[in-house]
């Protein structure tokens, strides 16, 4: 704790430039953006180019890849996200000439504390419900910043920049992030915890280690005279026995218990609510979004128009493609960020309920959560789809190396035996080509994971338009 009260110490001056190592995270480079709003000098950095470390450099910042120490100022604060390991060579240079060097959690602690803060928690959908939170304020007049762990399809970004305010603070909107206990650091107004899965199994021991995190996180805000919501999608029991610490306060006792789901629909007091996302899981996310408006007094036409005309954050059911090779033939390539059973069960859920024919290509997600949740995952797909329907991706390493899992190469190669097959390179989509055209009816592919997968879900298509 006192090295976060020192890094905050050092941002508060504005003296110093930052670095930031792994810069092209989504999450990194959101506060990379907020620190150059705030004027400060930044130069980032990430093993490969992508998107979001092109938006810092046209954002103001100096950025390369790969790692390149000599290009860190001398004098600079340097900061790494998660995934970065000790062995990194900038960090490794940062700390062997006696720069500070700290993880992420001191610019949560920085960013939050200075502004009203709305953080929304939660194992799976944290991200839609941050966005859709933030679009509701957008539309309000609140103009919130917001920093979103995807690209927020109405902004075309990340990160959004605004000067409303709430309580003499501006508003930010931001996702807390429970994977590696950061949401801790979060210094939150009003905190939302959207459901509670054991997950992250390379960090946390038990699914009680889990609840105590979640419990300290509402603490917190309870701490800062702040105001919470839990979800209805987490039990009562669960949430009595997670939160039994607390009070309940305004937020959680005239709000949630008022609100009910029925179909696509929220009703809450004499007014209803339609909800535009489809699942189940939205409407629950969207049972979020309406407790914050409600707690902030917002128009009931304005949270009815924001719930039923809001289309969602990139890669999440996003429709990447759709072509049609003969008559009443229609291929549809989709891209979803899903890598949790509970995740991929939503979302084929919610497919199924649309569509007939399914085709998953799936990423495993770290060698940790592969082999935690081997036969979930197997039930999930077998269950809904069919396991000659799944098309298994290589393994998104993510920091976890395969000789510290030594059962993990047999239970890898036994599970291709029993799918469609192993794409195991992009461009080399055969299989998928082959399967198509034994279908004769309507095909929905969907690509589905956290690391790579996207990548090949758009490669995918580069090739269909070739054909």
């Amino acid at each position: 704790m006192n090295e976060n009260h020192n890094a905050i110490s050092l941002l508060e001056t504005k003296v110093n430039p930052i670095h930031i190592i792994g810069a092209g995270g989504v999450g990194m480079s959101a506060l990379g953006m907020i620190l150059l709003k705030e004027g400060f000098l930044v130069t980032a950095s990430d093993k490969k180019k992508n998107t979001y470390l092109e938006k810092l450099n046209k954002a103001g910042a100096k950025t390369w890849e790969g790692s390149v120490p000599e290009n860190i100022p001398k004098n600079a604060i340097v900061f790494f996200s998660s995934a970065i390991s000790k062995n990194n060579p900038e960090r490794k240079f940062a700390e062997e000439n006696n720069m500070p060097v700290f993880n992420r959690n001191p610019l949560l602690a920085y960013i939050s504390k200075n502004h009203f803060s709305i953080a929304i928690a939660g194992c799976h959908g944290k991200t839609t419900t941050s966005a859709w939170i933030a679009y509701l304020l957008e539309q309000a007049g609140l103009d919130p910043n917001a920093i979103i762990g995807g690209t927020v399809k109405e902004w075309n970004s990340n990160v959004r920049f605004g000067s409303g305010a709430w309580q003499d603070k501006k508003i930010l909107v931001t996702e807390a992030d429970e994977s590696d206990g950061s949401f801790l650091f979060l210094s939150t107004n009003i905190s939302i915890v959207t459901n509670i899965d054991i997950d992250h199994v390379d960090f946390y021991k038990n699914i009680n280690e889990l609840h105590e995190k979640f419990n300290q996180f509402i603490q917190n805000t309870s701490a800062n005279n702040g105001a919470y919501f839990i979800s209805p999608q987490i039990p009562n029991e669960l949430q009595k026995k997670v939160f039994a610490n607390n009070i309940t306060n305004k937020l959680m006792n005239e709000i949630s218990q008022k609100i009910n789901i029925n179909s696509n629909k929220l009703f809450y007091e004499n007014n209803e609510y339609k909800v535009n996302l489809p699942g189940e899981h939205n409407l629950f996310n969207a049972a979020c979004v309406l407790a914050v408006g409600q707690y902030l007094n917002i128009q009931n036409q304005v949270i009815k128009y924001t719930l039923e005309n809001f289309t969602g954050v990139s890669r999440r059911m996003e429709i990447l493609h759709e072509f049609t090779p003969k008559e009443n033939k229609t291929i549809t390539i989709i891209d979803d960020y899903a890598h949790h059973p509970v995740e991929v069960k939503a979302v084929l859920e919610t497919l199924l309920s649309q569509k007939k024919n399914i085709i998953a290509v799936w990423e495993p997600h770290r060698i940790s959560r592969f082999i935690h949740f081997f036969e979930d995952f197997k039930k999930v797909f077998e269950e809904s789809i069919g396991l000659k329907n799944l098309y298994v991706l290589p393994v998104f390493y993510s920091g976890d190396l395969p000789e510290n899992f030594p059962e993990y190469k047999n239970l890898f190669e036994n599970l291709i035996k029993t799918t469609g097959g192993f794409i195991n390179q992009k461009q080399n989509f055969n299989l998928l080509f082959d399967k198509i055209l034994n279908v004769n009816n309507n095909v929905t592919i969907i690509f589905m994971g956290a690391g790579e997968s996207s990548n090949y879900a758009h490669e995918f298509v580069s090739s269909i338009k070739k054909t």
